[in-house]
């Protein structure tokens, strides 16, 4: 199965989530799959060699999905095996951009402090209404949840 993938140089840290305006567009190309597939950390074989020899980080556009280059096999004159790990942190940062980030420590909780490594549920709101239709006496409880 052939795909196209786009390749690039990446010299910031790996552990910046948001590569955006930082990475250097070097070529396309058209690759296949090296043995078992593994979407988390594919090997894929490029036709080219010349363009993928300073490539360092790949998206593979029909998985949508970014990859940095991890190990370069097999290199012969008309194609090389690029061993890819999936970039979560870019793959997936939009959908954590905008989540609701919280301290999370073992002995204490605390909203009010920062902590970009972990992610916490939406904000929750508690409202206290009096039900119109409620007996003398009895207690209700309502939970709703979205």
């Amino acid at each position: 199965m052939s795909m196209t993938v786009k390749l690039y140089s990446y010299q910031d840290d790996k552990i910046i989530a948001n590569k955006s305006g930082k990475l250097n567009y070097i070529a396309d190309a058209v690759c296949d799959i090296v043995g078992e597939f593994n979407i988390l950390s594919p090997t894929i074989r490029l036709n080219t060699a010349n363009s993928s020899l300073t490539a360092n980080y790949v998206y593979i556009q029909e998985l949508g999905l970014y990859y940095f280059v991890v190990d370069r096999q097999g290199l012969k004159a008309n194609h090389i095996d690029l061993v890819l790990k999936e970039d979560l942190r870019y793959n997936y940062y939009n959908a954590v951009r905008s989540s609701q980030v919280t301290a999370t420590r073992s002995n204490f909780y605390n909203r009010n402090i920062p902590d970009t490594m972990a992610l916490n549920v939406p904000n929750e709101r508690v409202q206290y209404r009096k039900l119109s239709d409620a007996l003398t006496g009895q207690t209700y409880i309502v939970i709703i949840g979205g």
